[in-house]
């Protein structure tokens, strides 16, 4: 994923034929979601968000700060995809963190119970030699 919306990362230091190529497969990606004008529409958006890359706060993320500063300066008319895909971004990586979270949860789960099934055994074995 991260790969997809890389182009959200720094897209300053992107050239603009790489974030074009990456814009081009995030509208192959999301056909029903970012329409062709996308690709000119993050280039755009790049020159625009550089102006206020010296605004950045160290505390949130560069995609966060995206989406903030296409709402404080009220550019939502002005780059409506790129709007979507920044929002699609912030999405998934919650999707994804809870997923994992999830998955962490599980394995702590089964390991808890494989160490209470362990120390039965243990038990019964001390309890069958004291007998």
């Amino acid at each position: 994923m991260p790969d997809q919306f890389g182009c959200f990362g720094c897209p300053s230091s992107v050239t603009p034929e790489e974030l074009q190529t990456a814009a081009k497969t995030l509208v192959y990606l999301y056909p029903s979601d970012l329409d062709d004008s996308f690709v000119d529409e993050l280039c755009h958006f790049s020159m625009f968000a550089d102006i206020f890359k010296d605004d950045e706060p160290e505390d949130i993320s560069k995609e966060l700060f995206l989406d903030k500063l296409i709402i404080d300066k009220g550019m939502h008319d002005t780059f409506p995809n790129v709007v979507i895909a920044v929002r699609m971004y912030l999405v998934l990586m919650v999707i994804n963190c809870s997923a994992e979270h999830s998955f962490s949860k599980v394995q702590l789960t089964e390991s808890r119970l494989q160490t209470h099934d362990s120390e039965k055994t243990d038990q019964s074995t001390w309890c069958g030699k004291i007998k």
